[in-house]
Formats: C-alpha cells, structure tokens, sequence
C-alpha cells in the first residue's frame, strides 16, 4: 500500500509491506509540488502494483518511469499508411 509525504517541497511516495513477519519499505520522489498530481500518481502506482506491473522494492524502482511505461503501452505506432489501414481493418 502507498502513501504520500511530503518533504519539503517535493511529494514523495512511501510503501511499506511485511512478509514473513520482517517489515520492508521504500520511498521514491514523485518529483512534483502539487498534492492533486502526487495523489493521481499514487493511485495510479497502486493499481501498477496490484496488478504486479511494478515491484516498488526493485533497486532500480523510478516511479515516474513506471507511470510512463504503462501509458505507452496503449499507443500504437504506424510508419505508413498501409500499415495504418491494415491495422484498422
């Protein structure tokens, strides 16, 4: 489960988690000052990580990263136009 704090002036991301009885957390900057933004964020990494899109205790974790990866996803790129029609067909 995530949850927002923020440090001075920057939102950051914080997970905590226990699994055989040890607890395990992280925290990530979200890199915004705008608390709606951090909130959209948030809950967009919850469902990323409900669905095991995303291990938020990865070394290599960037959150921001992660919630552009799961937007290009949906985006199809065609080089021309046949492609295209074919595609659409």
């Amino acid at each position: 489960m995530a949850f927002l704090t923020k440090r001075g002036k920057y939102y950051y991301v914080k997970w905590n988690t226990s699994q055989k009885s040890k607890v395990r957390a992280g925290r990530k900057a979200l890199g915004t000052r705008h608390k709606d933004v951090a909130q959209k964020m948030g809950t967009e990494l919850e469902k990323l990580e409900s669905l095991e899109k995303i291990d938020p205790f990865s070394p290599g974790f960037n959150p921001k990263r992660a919630l552009v990866d799961d937007k290009s996803e949906n985006i199809v790129q065609c080089t021309t136009v046949t492609d295209a029609l074919n595609l659409f067909y």
